[in-house]
């Protein structure tokens, strides 16, 4: 997933990553962490000229472009790639509009929901927190583990490719104007993070129950719903052949 990679005149060493990064910063032992937008680590030592014995600035650069530079006072600056200079890279999230940065961060929130339901479903007893769990299941989902899962690899795989993503959220926009109005009050340059927070409990659900529908009419999931023969699901449109 990495690899190391000299150019410019950046005097360091140079890491790339096929992925985005989500965060670097360093313990107080010195280590350098990397993680991931996925929730992965990597831990680095800074690295030190073997001369000189002096630390040597290390510099971080994702699929996205964003770059994060280590300097030998271990000081962290992040940066992004559009500088004028460079085409910005196709995963930036510059590149997203703000419709479909809502249905993105709403795909990320079921993913986290569904991953969570899957971990306690059919275990018990359960704690307090982990009844949250069980109840944190979007509600157009029926509560059958098969199919769950099945959306739950649908989801992540949806969300691994900036190109699908931005497929996915145009269906989703095509029948459903009222993103271009809850967007409206939200700054372009808003991280897909930040979208919940940016939006009302009412816009959320409305922007969560258009991209659940969206997800359910996909014919990799409808083919499922039939093989499974699912009728506990009250918003699940089977498609029968007529």
């Amino acid at each position: 997933d990495e690899s190391s990679d000299t150019n410019d005149d950046f005097d360091g060493v140079d890491i790339d990553y096929e992925g985005e990064i989500s965060d670097v910063t360093v313990g107080d032992d010195g280590v350098i962490v990397v993680t991931y937008e996925n929730g992965m680590q990597h831990t680095y030592e800074q690295p030190v000229d073997p001369e000189t014995g002096e630390k040597k600035d290390i510099r971080f650069t994702d699929s996205s472009g964003d770059m994060w530079v280590v300097d030998s006072d271990v000081k962290i600056t992040k940066s992004g790639q559009n500088n004028g200079n460079n085409t910005p890279d196709e995963g930036s999230q510059q590149q997203f509009t703000i419709e479909e940065k809502i249905v993105i961060a709403v795909l990320e929130d079921f993913k986290t929901r569904m991953e969570a339901w899957l971990e306690v479903h059919g275990k018990g007893p359960l704690s307090d927190y982990e009844m949250m769990w069980v109840e944190g299941l979007p509600g157009c989902l029926p509560e059958n583990a098969g199919f769950v899962d099945k959306v739950y690899d649908y989801v992540d795989e949806l969300l691994e490719s900036e190109a699908k993503k931005k497929a996915f959220a145009a269906k989703v926009q095509q029948n459903n104007s009222f993103l271009s109005d809850i967007g409206q009050n939200i700054s372009a340059d808003t991280e897909v993070s930040e979208i919940e927070r940016s939006l009302s409990s009412e816009n959320w659900q409305q922007a969560s129950g258009a991209t659940c529908k969206q997800l359910l009419s996909e014919d990799a999931i409808t083919s499922e719903m039939i093989v499974m023969e699912l009728e506990d699901c009250p918003d699940c449109k089977l498609v029968e052949n007529a």
